[in-house]
């Protein structure tokens, strides 16, 4: 087997951090992936059974696009009034991937012919945040509380071409989960005692 490719990456990252007092800022950050994938792939097959022998040559056109984009925002206030902080923050993340395959078969060096070709399409998307609440009573009380959330698609789609010899094949695959959490904490000091308690 012999595989000659070219993948170059292109890689690019950005963020910016905005304090807007002393205790309040926000953030943003966004960085992607480009990951180009071309090339030819040579494999050399010899068979041979009951005295018939075969040398079959198969050469793979691959032409390939993979890509990854993720993005972060986050926000940071403090309640100085009733002593009390909120911070939240969301995330989105895409992640696609596109095949084409074309195969060639050279049975016995007579001369290369078209057996198949490929084209796979894959595509996820990911979306999350949450919120953080936590405030302060009487110095030794602490009360925490909060939520979060993801959800998630993919998509596959194979296509599968076998020229003349079969029909042609389709494959489908949908897939979505939605994901929802929350908890309440709560802690308090009693003299050398540290106690905290919570609900999820």
């Amino acid at each position: 087997i012999k595989s000659i490719t070219k993948r170059p990456q292109t890689i690019f990252g950005a963020s910016i951090y905005q304090e807007i007092n002393e205790n309040d800022y926000v953030t943003f950050s966004v960085n992607t992936n480009l990951r180009p994938d071309i090339g030819d792939n040579n494999t050399v097959t010899n068979y041979s059974e009951n005295g018939n022998f075969n040398h079959t040559k198969t050469l793979n056109h691959q032409n390939s696009n993979r890509a990854t984009i993720n993005s972060i925002f986050n926000y940071n206030k403090k309640l100085a009034k009733i002593d009390a902080n909120i911070f939240t923050g969301f995330q989105y993340k895409r992640e696609s991937k596109n095949v084409d395959y074309d195969f060639y078969n050279n049975i016995n060096n007579s001369d290369y012919l078209l057996n198949q070709f490929r084209n796979q399409h894959y595509s996820g998307n990911v979306y999350s945040g949450r919120i953080d609440g936590e405030k302060k009573f009487r110095e030794k009380y602490l009360l925490e509380l909060g939520g979060s959330f993801t959800s998630a698609e993919t998509k596959t789609d194979n296509v599968t071409n076998y020229v003349e010899s079969l029909p042609i094949e389709y494959f489908k695959y949908n897939f979505k989960e939605n994901n929802i959490a929350s908890y309440l904490n709560f802690g308090t000091t009693l003299n050398k005692w540290q106690l905290k308690g919570g609900l999820r």
